[in-house]
């Protein structure tokens, strides 16, 4: 939420005043590593959601609270499919970047 909150403020700051509130250089930084951690942190959390519910139907629990949680985790595995797209392209970004440096 941080990180998001962080990433409107900023753009919505540049469309506002049309000024960089932070230098483009750092803000490829802050895009990079922003997505790179939240990448990290939905796949371990769908992961490790995975596992607790495979584990409670291997033990024979099924009931809808199991079946939500199994919708989630497959909710999180499609976020983190759209978020690694876009921190594939945040790592471009940044390395056309250094690259012009």
């Amino acid at each position: 939420m941080v990180y998001t909150a962080i990433q409107v403020g900023i753009k919505g700051h540049e469309l506002r005043t049309e000024k960089d509130i932070i230098s483009p250089d750092v803000v490829v930084w802050i895009d990079f590593i922003g997505d790179q951690v939240m990448t990290y942190m939905l796949l371990s959390s769908a992961s490790t959601g995975a596992m607790s519910t495979n584990l409670a139907r291997n033990m024979g629990y099924v009931n809808p609270i199991v079946e939500k949680e199994s919708t989630a985790v497959a909710m999180a595995f499609l976020a983190f499919f759209s978020l690694a797209s876009a921190s594939l392209i945040s790592g471009y970004h940044l390395f056309t970047e250094l690259s012009r440096s």
